[in-house]
C-alpha cells in the first residue's frame, strides 16, 4: 500500500506541474496576444509631431495682413495648408504654458507658479503626454527646451520621453545639451541643431517602420538670449538676417528678433520637407503653436507697432490679448482640409484630448481641462453658438517680483488668503475678456473697444454680463486655491547619486531669507535656516556642498540634517575664515519617502547668498 500511495502522491504532482506549466504557456500565450493587439492597434494610429516655439506672437509671421517686416515663408506655407485657429490661447510665460501643454491640466493646479526660483517644476504623478502615449505603443520622443523642473525626477526622461534631448536656456550658439541625462556639446546656432536632431529623430523612425511616433520639439526662439552678445542685443541670429532686418530701417533690438523668427522659420522649413519627403505626411499630425505673446523689451515703439499690425494690447507676461493669443495650425495631409477657424475659442489645454481622440485613447476618469477639437479639424465649419457663447478661459499670473516668498507669505496659500482684487487674473468668454488687478475690472470687448468696471461703471451697458463673468472668475480662482498642489515648492531626491537641490525650492525659511529669482539672499546669524521637502531618500554616505555665489559675506558655522519620521542624520560645517561652504561626511543610514531637509546656520553673522546644495554620494 505504501507504494501505491506514493505513486499516487507522484502522479498527483506530475498533474499539477503540468497543470501549472499549461497555465503559464496559456498567460504568456495571452499576453503575447495582447501586446500584439496593442502594437496593432499603435501601428494604426498617426504619428504626431509638435512644433513649438517659444515668444512668438500672434503678429509675428508674414501670413498676417499688414506686417510688412518678417519673412516667414515656410510657415506660411505650412498654415495654408492646416486648420489654422485664429483665437487660440496659451498662457502669459514659458512654463505655466508648457506645463499646460504637456498635461492638459491648468499649471496652476500643477505646482507651478513662475518661470524660475523651482516655481517650475511640474507636480510628479500627473501624466505627459509623454507618458500617456508611451502606455499606448507609442515611441516618444522631446528635442529642444525643457522648463518644467530642472532635477532629478522631474526632467523628460522621467516623465515619460523615451528619447529627449534638452538644451542650455538660451545659450543660440554653442550650447552644453543633455541627452537622456548624458551632457551633449553642440556646436553652432543651436535653433538649427535642434532641427538636425528632429531630421534625425524622423529618419530613424521611417526605417524601423515599427510603433508611431510622438516627438515634441519646443523650439527657444525667439526668446531673447542668456547672453547678449558684444553689441549688447538682447536677440542672436545668423549675423546676415540681422543685417538684412537693419537694411529694411529697423532698430537693432527689432532686427534682431525679426532675424531670429525668419531663422526659425528656416528650421521649421527643413523639418517639414524630411516629413514629406520621408512620406510621413499622411500618418503624421504636424502642429505649429507658440507658448505666449512677444516681449518689447527695447524694441522702440515705431518697431512695435510695425510688428503688432493686429494692435493686440499687451505683451509676454500679461493676462492680455498680446500676451497670450498666439499662432496654431493643425496639418494631417489627406485628413483635415485646410481652413480658418476664425470664432472658435481654443487653448493649449485642448492638445492633450485632441491628440487623444485623434489616436482613439479614452479619456474617461482623466482629470482634464481641456476639450477635444476634433470635431473642428475635421469639419471646421461646424462650430455651432453654443461653443462660441458657453466656453470660458481662465488665466493668472504670478511673476517671480510678485511672488517672492517673503513678501507673498500673506497672499499664499498656508500663509493666508491671495488678495483676489490685486491679483492679475483674467477670463475669456466669447468676444469678451474680464481681466481682474490693482483692484479693478476690465471688461475687454475684441471687436469694439475697452471698458472698465470702476470708477466708469455707468460706461458698461450690459451689468449682467459683466457681473457673471466676474463671479465665474472668482469661482475659478477660488477652486485654484483649493487645490493641494497650487503655490507649494517641490520634493527633491536624495539617493546614491548626485542630487542637486535648488535654494529657492525651500518650502519653509525664516524672516531675515529673501527667495530670489535664481539665488536665495539669508541676512545670516544663528538660528537661520531653509528647509526642504525630500521625496525619497537613500541610505548612504553622501558629501554636502552649498554654492555661493561671490558676493557672500557670511563666514561661520552650518549643519545639515535630513529627517524621515524619527530617523535623522545630521552634518556641521566648522567655522573658518572662507566663503565656502562644504560639509564633512553626512551617513544616512537608513531609506524613506516624504523627508525632509534643514540648513541651520549655527554661528557667524553676515550676507550668505546661495544657489543650491549638492548632496553627492560616495563611491
Amino acid at each position: 500500500m505504501r507504494n501505491v500511495a506514493a505513486g499516487y502522491r507522484s502522479w498527483q504532482l506530475a498533474v499539477i506541474y503540468v497543470s501549472i506549466l499549461l497555465l503559464f504557456v496559456e498567460c504568456a500565450e495571452c499576453r503575447l496576444s495582447r501586446n500584439g493587439r496593442k502594437a496593432q492597434q499603435a501601428a494604426d494610429r498617426p504619428n504626431f509631431l509638435i512644433l513649438l516655439a517659444d515668444d512668438l506672437g500672434f503678429d509675428d509671421l508674414s501670413l498676417r495682413k499688414g506686417n510688412p517686416i518678417v519673412e516667414t515663408p515656410r510657415i506660411d506655407a505650412f498654415a495654408k495648408q492646416s486648420v489654422q485657429f485664429n483665437n487660440f490661447y496659451a498662457h502669459a510665460a514659458c512654463t505655466p504654458s508648457r506645463a499646460s501643454l504637456l498635461t492638459g491640466q491648468h499649471y496652476l493646479k500643477l505646482g507651478v507658479w513662475g518661470v524660475h526660483a523651482a516655481r517650475d517644476y511640474m507636480k510628479l504623478g500627473v501624466p505627459t503626454f509623454g507618458n500617456i502615449f508611451s502606455d499606448a505603443g507609442y515611441q516618444t520622443g522631446l528635442l529642444g527646451k525643457w522648463h518644467n523642473g530642472k532635477t532629478k525626477g522631474y526632467l523628460p526622461w522621467d516623465r515619460g520621453f523615451d528619447e529627449a534631448c534638452i538644451t542650455q536656456l538660451y545659450y543660440y550658439f554653442g550650447n552644453e545639451a543633455m541627452c537622456n541625462g548624458e551632457p551633449e556639446s553642440w556646436d553652432g546656432w543651436t535653433t538649427e541643431r535642434i532641427a538636425d536632431r528632429v531630421i534625425d529623430f524622423l529618419s530613424k523612425k521611417k526605417e524601423q517602420e515599427g510603433d508611431p511616433f510622438l516627438l515634441y520639439v519646443p523650439f527657444m526662439a525667439p526668446h531673447v538670449g542668456q547672453l547678449t552678445g558684444s553689441d549688447g542685443l538682447a536677440w542672436r541670429a545668423p549675423p546676415e538676417l540681422i543685417e538684412k532686418y537693419l537694411g529694411k530701417g529697423l532698430g537693432e533690438e527689432a532686427a534682431g528678433y525679426q532675424a531670429m523668427v525668419e531663422f526659425l522659420d528656416t528650421q521649421v522649413g527643413r523639418i517639414l520637407d524630411s516629413v514629406d519627403d520621408l512620406g510621413l505626411a499622411e500618418n503624421t499630425v504636424v502642429m505649429f503653436l507658440s507658448d505666449n505673446g512677444p516681449t518689447k523689451r527695447k524694441i522702440s515703439d515705431e518697431d512695435w507697432d510695425a510688428q503688432n499690425p493686429s494692435e493686440l494690447p499687451g505683451q509676454k507676461g500679461e493676462v492680455n490679448e498680446n500676451g497670450i493669443r498666439v499662432p496654431m495650425f493643425v496639418r494631417q495631409t489627406g485628413e483635415f482640409k485646410s481652413a480658418v477657424v476664425g470664432e472658435a475659442i481654443v487653448s493649449l489645454l485642448d492638445i492633450v484630448p485632441t491628440m487623444m481622440d485623434i489616436a482613439g485613447l479614452p479619456t474617461k476618469g482623466m482629470d482634464l481641462d481641456g476639450m477635444s477639437l476634433l470635431e473642428l479639424l475635421k469639419n471646421p465649419a461646424s462650430i455651432d453658438q453654443k461653443w462660441w457663447d458657453e466656453r470660458v478661459m481662465f488665466d493668472a499670473w504670478m511673476p517671480p517680483q510678485w511672488a517672492r516668498l517673503k513678501e507673498a507669505r500673506e497672499k499664499i496659500p498656508g500663509w493666508g488668503n491671495v488678495d483676489k482684487e490685486d491679483l492679475p487674473v483674467g477670463s475669456k468668454n466669447g468676444q469678451w475678456m474680464v481681466r481682474q488687478g490693482s483692484k479693478k475690472l476690465t471688461i475687454v470687448d475684441q471687436v469694439e473697444t475697452l471698458l472698465e468696471v470702476g470708477e466708469q461703471a455707468t460706461e458698461v451697458s450690459d451689468k449682467k454680463l459683466a457681473k457673471k463673468l466676474k463671479k465665474l472668475l472668482v469661482d475659478w480662482w477660488d477652486e485654484i486655491l483649493e487645490n493641494d498642489a497650487s503655490f507649494t515648492q517641490p520634493g527633491f531626491f536624495v539617493t546614491e547619486e548626485e542630487n542637486q537641490i535648488f535654494a529657492m525650492g525651500a518650502y519653509e525659511f525664516t524672516d531675515d531669507v529673501t527667495i530670489k529669482t535664481h539665488s536665495v539672499e539669508i541676512d545670516a546669524k544663528p538660528g537661520s535656516y531653509l528647509r526642504f521637502r525630500l521625496n525619497e531618500v537613500t541610505a548612504g554616505e553622501y558629501k554636502v556642498r552649498v554654492k555661493a555665489w561671490d558676493d557672500s559675506k557670511w563666514m561661520g558655522s552650518m549643519k545639515t540634517t535630513i529627517v524621515c519620521g524619527r530617523k535623522v542624520a545630521t552634518v556641521e560645517r566648522e567655522a573658518n575664515d572662507q566663503v565656502e561652504f562644504r560639509f564633512g561626511c553626512l551617513n544616512v543610514d537608513f531609506d524613506g519617502k516624504d523627508c525632509g531637509l534643514e540648513i541651520r546656520v549655527l554661528e557667524g553673522e553676515g550676507l550668505a547668498v546661495i544657489e543650491w546644495i549638492k548632496i553627492i554620494g560616495e563611491t
